[in-house]
Order: structure tokens, then sequence, then C-alpha cells
């Protein structure tokens, strides 16, 4: 009888546990200065680039939260499509140590500058963020 209780209550407390984490990804505050743990061990799900004349890209991490990433000047094309790398500073953190570059010119490395909490990218079909998985890679030092 214990062990069926024990049962029971460990059910009803993750029960309440699984909305908790929902809302924290739907209210977050957004344009908030942050970085992205883990980034140096697939904690990259998604990105998509910014909008055209922009330094900017969007990042989704494995929560399916998305990042508005500010680079240091017109670093990347956003003609065609392209795998992103990245480089990650020494905590394994996407952040303003991160370095970034295209497939299409992979020795033209760009600095982050920025990388804050963001609705996803303009024009997004699912404004959740579980889009089908995309275009992302890395490089880890």
């Amino acid at each position: 009888m214990g062990h069926i209780a024990s049962t029971l209550s460990l059910i009803f407390a993750l029960s309440l546990a699984a909305p908790a984490v929902a809302q924290d990804r739907d209210t977050r505050e957004l344009g908030v200065e942050t970085s992205i743990p883990f980034a140096d061990n697939n904690g990259i799900r998604n990105w998509e680039a910014g909008e055209v004349g922009s330094n900017a890209l969007y990042v989704q991490d494995n929560r399916r939260r998305w990042y508005r990433v500010e680079l240091v000047g017109p670093c990347m094309s956003h003609h065609g499509s392209f795998q992103l790398v990245y480089q990650t500073g020494p905590m394994g953190s996407f952040d303003t140590r991160t370095r970034v570059a295209s497939s299409d010119f992979p020795g033209q490395w760009c600095n982050v500058v920025s990388v804050k909490t963001s609705a996803p990218p303009p024009g997004h079909d699912d404004r959740r963020g579980d889009a089908e998985e995309g275009r992302s890679g890395e490089e880890k030092q």
C-alpha cells in the first residue's frame, strides 16, 4: 500500500511540474540579454537568418526557445542556404565570446555582440518554435 501511495505522489508531483515548465517557455521576458547554456553540447536546435540588411540571426535552443543574436558588422550573406558554424567561449555557452561563420565562407568569423531572448523570427509559422528541425551545426573548440 505504501508503494502505491508513493507512486501516486510522484505522479501527482510530476503532473504539477510539467505545466510549469511549459509556462516558463511561453511567459519569459523578451529582449533580455542572456546566453544559451550548453551550446557546445548540442544545445542549439535550429537557426534562421535575420531580416535582410540586418546583422542578426535567430537561434533556437533545445528547449525550443528563440534568441536574437546580433553580430559585428555585415558578416554573413542572407542569400541561399548555408550551415551555421560556431565556436563557443570557454564555458560552452553561446554568448558574446562566441564566434559564428557560415559554411559558404568558413574562414570569415563574426563576433557575437548580443544574445537576447526573443519571440520566433518574423514570418515563422509556429509561434511556439515547434517547427521541424532546420539548419544547424557547430564546431567545438
